[in-house]
């Protein structure tokens, strides 16, 4: 029995290997249970980290580094080639409004996380995990976490406690303002899905997207059937790692704007922005894509596991101390950045702006890049909202890393 407490308890390889993918089976497994059809999914990852590291089963942290900054990399380049065909077409005619809507949001909300810092005491870094986990977003911890690191030479593991305290509550959140909104307007999400109450521009712009849809699907098809015929199918491997090349050429790239420390992209910002380009250049030339659907989904849901297995198995030591000596009023001051800047944007969008209940929850699941709230909108939305959640959702995710990397620079 010595060996396998060595395995589990020790260091070495196969020690980091079975840690990394226990961590990750155990937290996908309770991702998929569900409360009232509420899950809070991968993130589930974090807390089984959490959890282990607090018992003392932890990473060299060497490895832990690099398993967090790849896993990063790799979860936040898969979204900008998911993302990027439809990143600058996202600002057209009616997707504008909503796009303007989210840019205020995320700036409200970075205003309220930097007025509870200053009110509590609690220091920027720790708040802005905390925002982190309140809009659900976790290529903005990342990128905080890296920018921290180049910034300081030292990782600040109260990024991830804020973060990890506040998610929950960040997807219940939106929900609650989602109710809220809509008993206050009394808004009937069926009726506006069923009776097209949607601005005929966005039911267009809808009708239009699930064209390209089907589009997309058929030359997916067509391409499927060429490659089965050359018995091949496999991802342009060199499209993929030259652009991560270039992205983190990018994101190391100094930029001077006369702050104390010159604005770095990053490993989260770079790579994002390149694949984005690459996503949007080449669908505009209708060249095939040197990596399908299912692809990018699977280096996406990757990146992500392993990004939340190492950042958990770090921030668990020390977790409960933390909580127990004043940690757990991060709970309420992530409840106000999640709650309070989604439901003014959503009262003033809705009774001045005429904007429909169906377009205002999917809008606001998109800028919180919130899956959990987006199935919730669906469900009472008749699949609608994810037309809007799509409409927003590329900007949002390219602000909230930008964002957070920014308020690390101006706190140090």
């Amino acid at each position: 029995m010595n060996w396998f407490i060595d395995l589990i308890m020790g260091t070495g390889v196969a020690h980091s290997i079975i840690l990394l993918a226990a961590t990750i089976a155990i937290g996908l497994l309770l991702g998929k249970v569900k409360i009232r059809g509420i899950s809070l999914g991968v993130t589930w990852v974090l807390f089984v980290g959490i959890l282990a590291s607090h018992f003392g089963l932890v990473l060299d942290p060497k490895v832990q580094s690099f398993v967090q900054d790849f896993g990063l990399v790799l979860f936040v380049y898969a979204i900008g080639l998911q993302v990027g065909p439809t990143f600058f077409s996202s600002f057209k005619k009616g997707g504008l409004k909503l796009n303007i809507l989210a840019v205020i949001i995320i700036a409200l909300e970075v205003g309220v996380t930097y007025a509870m810092s200053v009110m509590s005491g609690v220091k920027l870094n720790t708040m802005i995990g905390v925002m982190s986990g309140a809009v659900t977003n976790t290529p903005s911890l990342g990128a905080a976490q890296q920018t921290i690191a180049d910034a300081t030479g030292a990782a600040d593991p109260t990024l991830a406690m804020g973060y990890a305290v506040a998610y929950p509550m960040g997807v219940l959140g939106v929900i609650i303002v989602m109710l809220i909104l809509k008993g206050l307007f009394k808004a009937d999400p069926a009726k506006e899905a069923a009776t097209g109450q949607v601005l005929e521009q966005e039911a267009a712009k809808t009708m239009q997207s699930a064209a390209g849809n089907i589009g997309q699907e058929a030359e997916e098809s067509e391409r499927y059937a060429k490659q089965a015929k050359k018995a091949e199918l496999r991802p342009d491997l060199i499209v993929l790692f030259g652009g991560i090349v270039l992205g983190i050429l990018l994101g190391v790239l100094p930029i001077h704007l006369g702050m104390p420390q010159p604005v770095k992209l990053g490993l989260a910002g770079g790579p994002l922005i390149v694949s984005i380009l690459i996503g949007y250049f080449g669908h505009k030339r209708h060249k095939d894509p040197f990596i399908t659907v299912g692809e990018d989904n699977l280096m996406r849901e990757i990146g992500i596991s392993l990004f939340l297995a190492a950042v958990g198995l770090k921030a668990g030591v020390g977790f409960t101390q933390t909580i127990a000596s004043g940690g757990y009023n991060w709970i309420f001051y992530g409840i106000a950045i999640t709650m309070l800047a989604i439901f003014i944007i959503g009262f003033i969008g809705m009774k001045w702006m005429k904007i429909s209940f169906v377009q205002m929850i999917g809008m606001i699941s998109g800028t919180h890049t919130n899956p959990p709230a987006l199935a919730f909108a669906n469900s009472i939305g008749e699949g609608v909202p994810s037309t809007y959640y799509a409409t927003v959702y590329p900007l949002a995710m390219f602000l909230r890393i930008i964002a957070a990397q920014i308020m690390v620079l101006a706190a140090l």
